[in-house]
């Protein structure tokens, strides 16, 4: 039975999928190829401290939403905020361990990089190295980060930096 529920699924998920024209393709590739490297030039532009590259690559309007350091664990951050976190840690190194391109068509077509990384800070103050996995979704438009979706284990970070849970007393 679990055999035919699995086969009925496959094949609604292969009847549902739609072949792209084959004009669209290379154009698709070409903007997928623009767009990943626009990501990792924004990882370059973090390691390397390069302010005005990182700005250069952000859209004026961009927006990100993640969790935060000293805020709340979700927040809407701008370019400054974005700079002000990067600022806070002596060194970042990133190791993408994957990236991919995905264009989404709706009401309008949208442009996705999706990416999986390491991320290597060390904090002088804390005298400590830690490194945090995260996940980045950024929308791009006309050749500019808009919009960015970022996820990584905050409490995670906190822990490797010396923080532990109080309970308090359970009586």
């Amino acid at each position: 039975m679990k055999q035919i529920i699995i086969l009925i699924a496959v094949a609604i998920a292969l009847c549902s999928c739609t072949p792209q024209p084959a004009g669209d393709t290379e154009e698709q590739d070409a903007t997928a190829k623009l767009n990943i490297e626009l990501v990792k030039k924004m990882f370059i532009s973090f390691e390397e401290e390069d302010i005005e590259t990182f700005k250069e690559i952000l859209d004026t309007s961009f927006t990100e939403i993640g969790p935060g350091i000293d805020d709340e664990l979700s927040y809407a951050e701008t370019i400054e905020g974005n700079i002000y976190f990067y600022e806070a840690w002596d060194s970042i190194k990133f190791d993408i361990q994957y990236i991919m391109h995905e264009s989404v068509e709706d009401s309008v077509k949208e442009d996705w990089v999706l990416s999986w990384a390491v991320g290597s800070m060390y904090s002088i103050e804390a005298e400590k190295s830690v490194k945090v996995m995260l996940h980045n979704a950024l929308r791009i438009e006309n050749g500019k980060i808009i919009y960015s979706i970022i996820y990584w284990d905050r409490w995670d970070l906190f822990e490797q930096l010396g923080a532990e849970l109080d309970w308090g007393d359970d009586d």
